[in-house]
């Protein structure tokens, strides 16, 4: 599993704002959250004989008896199929009506990608080389806010962030066309995540304990390992009053604040320390 549940993006993979792309607020700013979601190429799904697709729990639960078939291509899975069907509804064209492929030289953003493939994506990243990816089919959900989350069978809402990264989902998602001739395809818009069960995390970036902190020898001069300079708020030690020196008012000896003042470590330790001045004529 790839992205963020909770987390939004607010720029692209190249670091440039995110926008909206198209309608009245065309060029304004805007947030995504992504999600992607790996599923095995092995996966067994348990096909209902009567409608062609799988099973349901309702289904399971009532007694249905499924057949047991493995896909080699994820256009014949039952997720795929529903994925073809709006790309042939709303791009049509793009497509061989015989054999119902993509036209050679033509594109399509079908969000699906091969975790097994070598070739590098336009950032040079090959899917493979990618923690979690290979031996799986990856989809690409997005929207626009947080999907709802809840618990395995989706009877409670989820009320901590518990879903990370290389966890078992499952997820509610509308299926809708993009016929923009610059980049068609079909967009995956998440609704729903239920939390089936814990995998092994996966960690995006440098995991913090191998990159050398804790390191550097000797502590350096004045620094503790406890909070150091904490002032003295005992409420029954009279506070100190601003006094006149050598004629000079308005002048505080070192250590003493004004109303209003920001205290900084200094001062307070300052303020501990040091005995209250003699008043001088």
């Amino acid at each position: 599993m790839a992205g963020d549940v909770y987390k939004g993006m607010d720029k692209d993979s190249n670091g440039a704002p995110l926008l909206i792309k198209s309608g009245p607020n065309m060029g304004q700013p805007t947030v995504k959250f992504y999600i992607g979601v790996a599923i095995e190429k092995t996966h067994i799904y348990q096909i209902n004989p009567q409608t062609g697709e799988e099973l349901t729990q309702v289904e399971i639960q009532s007694g249905v008896q499924g057949i047991p078939t493995q896909f080699n291509f994820w256009q014949e899975t039952p997720w795929g199929r529903k994925i073809m069907n709006v790309a042939y509804a709303t791009n049509g064209p793009l497509f061989d009506q015989q054999t119902g492929l993509l036209i050679a030289g033509r594109s399509f953003a079908f969000k699906v990608d091969d975790g097994d493939s070598t070739q590098p994506n336009s950032k040079g990243i090959a899917p493979f080389t990618r923690q979690g990816w290979a031996g799986n089919w990856v989809i690409h959900f997005s929207n626009g806010f947080a999907p709802k989350t809840y618990n395995a069978d989706g009877t409670q809402p989820l009320t901590e962030q518990v879903i990370k990264k290389g966890h078992f989902v499952q997820i509610n998602a509308s299926i809708n066309g993009n016929t923009n001739q610059q980049n068609p395809g079909v967009f995956l818009n998440h609704n729903m995540v239920a939390h089936s069960g814990y995998g092994e995390e996966i960690i995006s970036g440098p995991d913090a304990s191998t990159v050398g902190f804790g390191g550097g020898g000797a502590a350096p001069a004045g620094m503790s390992a406890t909070p150091v300079g904490q002032m003295n708020t005992n409420p029954t030690q009279n506070p100190m009053q601003p006094q006149q020196y050598g004629g000079m008012q308005g002048q505080q000896p070192q250590g003493q604040v004004q109303a209003g003042q920001t205290i900084n470590q200094q001062q307070a330790t300052q303020m501990q320390t040091q005995q209250q001045p003699q008043q001088h004529p």
